[in-house]
């Protein structure tokens, strides 16, 4: 088979869509030829697959070159696309761009419908909800990354059953001891990436600043906003609440010495967060979405999301008890054992053999 992506995820210099659609490509088997014509990118992934693409039209960047990169990347997809060498064709994200265009089947993977669910909270939530319409419209076939995306899917757009493959994302199964010195020498719990809208941060911080035990809050990704450092300030938080930027291998190591990993999130798509946090050891105690629980199973400790104290007592009792972290620590290690990149992407294979 040989299936065409296109440049839409690699617009990403590091994202969770460039790294499914990277691991994708890397684990196929050999009956698998795929097309990347993709002219311009400075996505980290693509030296993996040893993509061949440039990084840069100019010595320096200026204002404009993302939006050149975007206009050359969709000429060379369209001409791609026209001629037609290709068996499937699997969109790497939600511009339409291609429907006018493609003259074989289409695949497509929806994430999660953050937009559909929360639209006021979301910039720009009509605009991307217009796009999955014609997106899934094109589809023949959808692949969902959980059973709640699969829901939601049929919730808000009606497709039937018959036409969504739900598909899991995996996890390199090497796990992650921590080495070197540690880099917070102090008992904390971890939060990683943004802490917009959705993802719930202010409940959290308010949840956290009723918690009694001597412990420490690290959140990794942008500084704190000015709403936040308000908040912050309000709760008494400003002494124990640090951001910090790190690279990769820094945070392996705050995962690997956490007292827990927190993900308050009130709605997502899968959760990679917590199978790279049962990688590194790290105890989980997450929101009590349905997807998180089809990725933690009963590796976790779960709370209400919408409310403080349900948060508040969950943290609490989980930090406190060492003997339940131990546990959480040897139920990640089994559990991520069941998410592979390999069965991800031999299951996508099956689903482009479906439709041939």
């Amino acid at each position: 088979m040989k299936i065409l992506f296109d440049y839409q995820a690699f617009t990403q210099c590091v994202g969770g869509v460039s790294r499914y659609h990277t691991e994708l490509i890397k684990n196929f088997s050999d009956d698998v030829e795929v097309v990347l014509p993709t002219l311009f990118s400075k996505n980290i992934y693509l030296s993996e697959i040893n993509a061949r693409c440039h990084t840069a039209l100019f010595n320096k960047q200026f204002m404009m070159e993302d939006n050149i990169f975007k206009i050359l990347n969709i000429a060379r997809s369209i001409y791609i696309l026209r001629n037609a060498k290709y068996d499937v064709f699997h969109p790497t994200f939600l511009n339409p761009y291609f429907i006018n265009h493609v003259k074989k089947p289409v695949v497509s993977t929806m994430h999660d419908l953050t937009h559909e669910k929360y639209p006021k909270l979301l910039p720009k939530a009509s605009t991307v909800i217009e796009k999955r319409k014609r997106i899934i419209r094109a589809s023949d076939i959808i692949i969902a990354i959980s059973e709640e995306t699969k829901r939601d899917l049929m919730t808000f757009y009606n497709i039937p059953d018959e036409k969504i493959v739900v598909i899991y994302h995996g996890i390199d199964q090497t796990l992650i001891n921590s080495s070197g010195k540690k880099i917070i020498d102090i008992p904390y719990i971890l939060y990683i990436g943004s802490r917009n809208s959705y993802k719930n941060f202010p409940m959290f911080l308010k949840a956290f600043s009723l918690i009694d035990q001597d412990v420490h809050l690290i959140c990794t990704g942008t500084s704190f906003n000015s709403m936040e450092l308000s908040l912050i300030l309000q709760l008494g938080l400003e002494d124990r609440v640090h951001q910090m930027f790190v690279s990769n291998e820094e945070l392996n190591n705050l995962l690997c010495n956490a007292v827990a990993f927190i993900y308050p999130s009130m709605s997502e798509g899968f959760g990679l967060p917590i199978l790279e946090a049962f990688r590194c050891g790290c105890p989980c105690i997450i929101s009590n979405l349905m997807c998180f629980k089809e990725v933690a199973g009963n590796a976790a400790i779960y709370f209400d999301p919408n409310s403080v104290e349900d948060m508040k007592v969950a943290i609490s009792k989980t930090i406190s008890d060492s003997s339940l972290l131990s546990c959480l620590k040897e139920e990640g290690y089994s559990r991520m054992k069941t998410f592979t990149w390999k069965k991800t992407a031999a299951k996508t294979e099956c689903v482009y053999r479906k439709i041939l």
